[in-house]
């Protein structure tokens, strides 16, 4: 699985790209697939809900006791 800083550093690739085209068509699908680099880099570093119901068998481990 691609980390989430590895997404972010795919998107800046993107708009560095884009900022240097001379066709408007391939800049604006650059900055589309940086867009969705982006929206992927986030989705990737929150944690999936397997993830979240363990944190909170974890924290829910020490109380009661």
């Amino acid at each position: 699985m691609v980390a989430s800083e590895e997404y972010r550093q795919l998107a800046q690739r993107c708009v560095n790209l884009a900022m240097v085209s001379s066709a408007p068509s391939v800049a604006g699908a650059l900055m589309a697939l940086a867009s969705d680099y982006l929206a992927q880099s986030h989705r990737s570093s929150e944690p999936s809900a397997a993830q979240r119901h363990q944190m909170l068998l974890d924290t829910a481990a020490g109380f009661g006791d």
